[in-house]
Order: structure tokens, then C-alpha cells, then sequence
């Protein structure tokens, strides 16, 4: 080994030889986060964000992926509760023509007045139909 690098001073003590090595490990880390912008780009053009926020309900100018997951949240839970509504009004007898819960009614009228009253939140729990 010898004593002096290739720019004529000391080896291991060289401040340009040190440099260069600063320089290559940079580039490197810089080449890295270039192609990690390149992906996540190719993925972010998937999705057209806008759109999401339109359908949403996003005000324009306003957040939208931080208002995604709430939204999200939202749907469910008024999933839930419709859906419970529908497994409330299985098990209620007709009010028309009396048949017992689990009995097929024929009573359109009855069953449409029932299913009215559910969502509207008279029988069922104040069921939300807004998100």
C-alpha cells in the first residue's frame, strides 16, 4: 500500500480523496430517491384524486386524502345501521294483515309504510340517511 492517495497527499488523510467518496455515496442516495419518485409517481397516476373528492363531497381547495379514511368511516357505519334496519324490519310483524315476523307478507303497502317509517328513524333508532 502506498503511502500517498492519487492526488499526492497522505493516504487515509486526503480531504479531496474523502470528498470524492462523500460525493459517490450522495449520488448514490440521490440515484435511490429518484427511483423511489418514480415509482410512487407511476402508482400516485392510478388514481385520480380529484375525482375521489368530488365524490366525496370534498370542498374545493380543501384536503383530500386526510378526509378519505374518515369518509370511509362514515359509509360503514351508516351500512350498519341500514343494515340493521333491514334485519329489524324481517323479524316485525305486518301491520296490515297481522302475518308474524318470518311469515312471507303480501301486504306491499304495509311493508313499504314499515320500511318508511325505519329509515325515517320513527322505529328503528333515529337511523342517519345523511354521510
Amino acid at each position: 500500500m502506498s503511502l500517498e492517495c492519487e492526488h499526492g497527499q497522505l493516504a487515509r488523510s486526503c480531504n479531496i480523496c474523502e470528498y470524492e467518496r462523500e460525493i459517490a455515496e450522495l449520488r448514490a442516495r440521490v440515484a435511490e430517491l429518484e427511483a423511489w419518485k418514480e415509482s410512487a409517481l407511476a402508482i400516485e397516476n392510478l388514481w385520480d384524486v380529484q375525482a375521489v373528492g368530488r365524490e366525496i363531497g370534498v370542498d374545493l381547495g380543501e384536503p383530500i386524502r386526510s378526509q378519505i379514511l374518515p369518509y370511509i368511516k362514515r359509509l360503514k357505519a351508516a351500512l350498519a345501521e341500514r343494515e340493521a334496519v333491514l334485519k329489524w324490519l324481517a323479524n316485525e310483524a305486518c301491520q296490515e294483515c297481522g302475518a308474524d315476523a318470518g311469515d312471507t307478507c303480501n301486504c306491499v303497502t304495509c311493508m313499504t309504510e314499515t320500511a318508511k317509517a325505519a329509515l325515517a328513524g320513527k322505529e328503528a333508532g333515529n337511523v342517519n340517511n345523511d354521510l
